[in-house]
């Protein structure tokens, strides 16, 4: 038998090709595509750039290949409820060997509310850390009314693993209990 290596493909690497005699056809071969590799910690989204194209893929936790169709540098990005270490990622085709496209994810989005009978424009959810420092300031958030009469105020944020935050609501003609709450 003899080997005949086509490279990279999403389908068959080789052909096997019983040989008869010297002369020998072999049928010419096409790469139509180049496999990349992605580590990832999380199932996420990528959206993906190249010099001519745009699209989406989906990668599950673990290991995913997936085929893109040309040569060249294309940059993966991450979007959904996770935040990971690089917030985008280059790979070349030209890299030899292939280096897989590592995504580990740092933090992750966490979700609240606010439930109050009043409805108010100016809900603001002050975001502290450890030490009662101000991270961030969420809003002014929008109330949506509830199927028991209340307002929901609604608010998400990215949170490290491991982090603890205490979430401070504020409105100027509302007081709230608890005043703080510690996630």
């Amino acid at each position: 038998f003899s080997r005949v290596n086509v490279g990279l493909t999403h389908f068959q690497t080789f052909y096997r090709e019983n040989i008869k005699s010297e002369v020998t056809n072999i049928p010419t071969f096409r790469q139509t595509g180049y496999t990349v590799t992605f580590v990832s910690s999380h199932d996420t989204q990528l959206q993906w750039l190249d010099s001519a194209a745009s699209g989406n893929l989906a990668v599950k936790r673990g290991t995913t290949r997936s085929c893109v169709s040309a040569a060249g540098t294309y940059d993966f990005t991450p979007v959904g409820c996770h935040g990971f270490a690089q917030p985008s990622v280059r790979w070349n085709s030209a890299t030899t060997p292939p280096t897989p496209v590592r995504l580990i994810a740092v933090s992750h989005s966490m979700g609240g509310r606010v439930l109050s009978t009043e409805n108010v424009k100016d809900m603001f959810i002050n975001v502290l850390s450890e030490d009662g420092k101000l991270k961030t300031r969420l809003g002014p958030l929008t109330g949506k009314p509830g199927a028991d009469g209340k307002m929901a105020y609604n608010f998400e944020l990215m949170v490290s693993e491991g982090e603890n935050l205490m979430l401070e609501p504020t409105a100027g003609t509302l007081l709230f209990s608890p005043r703080t709450r510690i996630i």
